[in-house]
């Protein structure tokens, strides 16, 4: 070692420290804070974000398997519900007729007003219906596409007949049908009694029924209050109402190029 090398002692004082080294400032806590806060609201928007994203088209994989295509498809969700099975409850569509029962039946089914959709040429052919000349189609000043509507409606217009027959002498209209045109009315029943049975059929129910015993009943009692996954019936009306062509009946009309039908679609 060299005689001339000198060593300096280190210094252990904060004063010492503080010269060897570069200095830094800190950000403040608040700062810190509000950074964090805008990330963790970042990423949490953003996995929302992917969640309904991912859960929208899992429910529509989901409705495509188990039903056939539907432009509708889109207003399907599912909840769980339990059904009110008592055999004397009242509710808003149960009961002798009354002005307050009819205006829910009207509120859900077609009530004899057809509630128009616009199909496309597209669409038409995912339902195969698109080699029909003799579908009935709007003309271009009306926006084009074709007439249809969607079915559930119907089968609710068939169910609301049936309740009507019970009570046909509340509903004139329905008596005056019968006395008036007897073959077509009990045409239009039979059609809407098979109806509701190639659907009940189609989507057959495999819920479980349960018993008990019953103060009076020497049988086993049925309980009927099952629980259910259904559809939002309200979603899908109000997509039914969204997509509703407004277009005056007298408007819906031949364009000239259609082939009529020699009899009723089979």
């Amino acid at each position: 070692m060299s005689p001339s090398a000198k060593y300096s002692p280190v210094g252990d004082s904060e004063e010492d420290l503080s010269n060897d080294q570069p200095t830094s400032r800190r950000a403040p806590p608040s700062r810190l804070w509000s950074m964090h806060a805008a990330i963790f609201s970042f990423y949490t928007l953003l996995f929302v974000g992917l969640y309904a994203t991912t859960r929208r088209n899992s429910m529509a994989e989901c409705v495509s398997l188990i039903s056939t295509y539907s432009p509708a498809h889109e207003a399907v969700e599912y909840y769980n519900v339990r059904f009110n099975g008592h055999l004397s409850s009242v509710t808003t569509y149960r009961g002798p007729p009354s002005p307050a029962i009819d205006a829910a039946w009207d509120r859900i089914s077609e009530n004899n007003t057809l509630r128009p959709i616009r199909v496309s040429d597209e669409e038409l052919k995912k339902i195969y219906k698109s080699d029909r000349p003799s579908n009935v189609r709007f003309s271009p000043e009306n926006g084009g596409g074709s007439l249809g509507s969607i079915e559930v409606f119907h089968q609710l217009h068939c169910l609301n007949m049936l309740r009507k027959v019970v009570y046909k002498e509340y509903y004139a209209d329905v008596l005056h049908l019968e006395e008036k045109r007897p073959q077509f009315f009990r045409d239009h029943i039979n059609h809407c009694v098979d109806l509701i049975r190639q659907n009940l059929m189609c989507n057959a129910d495999v819920g479980v029924i349960t018993y008990n015993w019953l103060k009076g009943w020497d049988k086993p009692f049925p309980d009927f209050n099952t629980w259910h996954q259904c559809r939002n019936f309200d979603r899908i009306l109000e997509w039914s109402h969204n997509h509703q062509v407004h277009i005056a009946s007298d408007e819906i009309k031949r364009l000239g190029n259609e082939v009529d039908l020699t009899e009723a679609p089979m």
